[in-house]
């Protein structure tokens, strides 16, 4: 397990509450998601991963639909729910919240190099833009619900990091801290 330090717990505090105003306003919701783990991850091959922030593990405590119903309050929306691709790709325009409906699937994180993390139902994981994924393997009922932030669309980049990308990227720093701001969390 990586190690938890004050700027980690920071960092955490500033996630929930942009992840979840309404858990920040209420102490003891918090007790609904529990940490599991979070990795930082560098510049992978033609994947370029987020640098400023890390990718987050929770566990579930609570019900999927109470979930479901705090992100969409939160400013999240819920866009798709099946198995995600099982080939390497990224997100260059938006971040991402998978909660797991259902099964069990190995996935890895980060590009050819990353982390493989065991994902089962109950998991949640945050996806900030630009980290690398795919599913490597699961059960035939592994599913997530995939949310995005309110008007962010998200694409799937499958090749190496261009100009463009980079200006997506840089662009998105600045909705990101916008809607930080709006949701009313403390950055």
């Amino acid at each position: 397990m990586a190690q938890f330090t004050r700027r980690n717990f920071l960092q955490h505090s500033a996630l929930l509450a942009f992840l979840w105003p309404s858990l920040a306003a209420k102490a003891s919701a918090v007790a609904s998601l529990q940490w599991v783990n979070q990795w930082r991850m560098a510049t992978d091959g033609w994947v370029p991963n987020n640098p400023a922030l890390p990718i987050l593990h929770f566990r579930m405590q609570a019900g999927q639909a109470d979930l479901i119903s705090d992100l969409h309050q939160a400013g999240w929306t819920r866009q798709w729910q099946a198995a995600p691709f099982s080939y390497q790709h990224f997100h260059s325009s938006t971040h991402a919240i998978f909660v797991v409906a259902s099964g069990r699937g190995e996935w890895q994180l980060g590009g050819d190099n990353g982390v493989v993390m065991q994902a089962k139902a109950g998991d949640v994981i945050f996806l900030p833009a630009g980290t690398g994924q795919r599913l490597l393997h699961s059960q035939d009922d592994f599913s997530v619900v995939a949310c995005y932030p309110n008007g962010n669309a998200w694409d799937v980049c499958r090749s190496a990091i261009n100009p463009q990308t980079l200006q997506k990227a840089t662009q998105l720093n600045h909705r990101t801290r916008r809607f930080f701001q709006q949701s009313g969390a403390v950055i």
